[in-house]
């Protein structure tokens, strides 16, 4: 864990200079016991010797590893965040592209036929051209409503708990605030997610959700309910029979239902995610929170 800061590093020479300093000692020059006679090593120094050779190879092996671990787990996280900007930026590139489409195939709509047949009674009588106004065009795709549907989707910028928020989101957004971009990205990628994935993608919803702390300071988070609504919804008309179950801090930690980001503790202190359950109530991911 302290690979970061060189720790580790310092560590290891530490232990190698005292190592090297027992095995130079060892199969140096040994002591004369009589006169200028050597003494022969014997078996106990060439043990030592071994000993510590081999506790050197063991700890570079495990140095190796480590860096090798670190190193796979930097890359893995880079790779995963361009996957999931990627993800994002195509989603949302698709749904402005058919919102889009769809705009421009109302402006482009022929007119209707409204004029009037002739009057074959009275030859004298002229045709009377009607004063129609014409239709105002469509309302352009830029508007912040249809931004709003092709980020967030029709269902929740039509509930009424959510709509409050919405400025908010899309001010945040606009500004480069991650939380908000998180959330958005990945009810983007939920949107677009055959069913048989919906389900995991819930727990990365809710840590998401949290991360905004859009509603932290509201009795009852009003956004929060409306969020799980719409996605239990969802779920609902996909077949799925997940649930989401919310904590409340202050309950006591169960690590059958929770995972915790502090070691020990046996109440919740925090909460940064939902606990998703499946069929008969079982337990299908864990929420995240801290405890104390």
């Amino acid at each position: 864990d302290s690979f970061g800061n060189g720790e580790v590093l310092t560590h290891f020479q530490d232990s190698l200079d005292q190592i090297l300093s027992k095995v130079d000692r060892l199969v140096g020059p040994p002591s004369s016991s009589s006169g200028d006679v050597p003494s022969t090593p014997t078996v106990a120094h060439n043990g030592e010797v071994l000993s510590a050779l081999e506790k050197l190879s063991e700890q570079q092996s495990h140095l190796a590893q480590r860096i090798v671990a670190k190193l796979a787990n930097r890359i893995a996280e880079e790779l995963d965040l361009l996957r999931f900007q990627q993800i994002m930026h195509e989603t949302l590139t698709t749904e402005l592209d058919r919102r889009e489409a769809e705009a421009a195939d109302k402006r482009e709509a022929p007119p209707l036929d409204v004029s009037l047949p002739p009057d074959d009674s009275n030859d004298d009588v002229q045709m009377m051209e009607l004063d129609l106004a014409e239709e105002p065009p469509p309302e352009a795709f830029s508007s912040n409503e249809d931004w709003s549907r092709a980020v967030w989707g029709d269902g929740l910028v039509d509930s009424n708990a959510f709509a409050p928020y919405l400025e908010t989101l899309n001010r945040g957004l606009l500004n480069g605030d991650r939380g908000i971009g998180n959330l958005a990205g990945q009810l983007l990628i939920f949107r677009q997610a055959p069913p048989e994935a919906k389900p995991q993608l819930l727990k990365d919803i809710g840590e998401a959700y949290y991360r905004t702390q859009i509603d932290s300071d509201q009795p009852n988070r009003p956004f929060e309910r409306a969020l799980i609504e719409w996605l239990q919804t969802d779920c609902d008309n996909a077949g799925l029979p997940n649930t989401i179950e919310v904590v409340h801090i202050g309950e006591r930690f169960d690590k059958s239902r929770h995972t915790s980001t502090t070691r020990g503790g046996v109440e919740v202190s925090e909460v940064f995610g939902w606990i998703v359950l499946t069929e008969g109530g079982r337990v299908y991911t864990r929420a995240s929170v801290a405890a104390q």
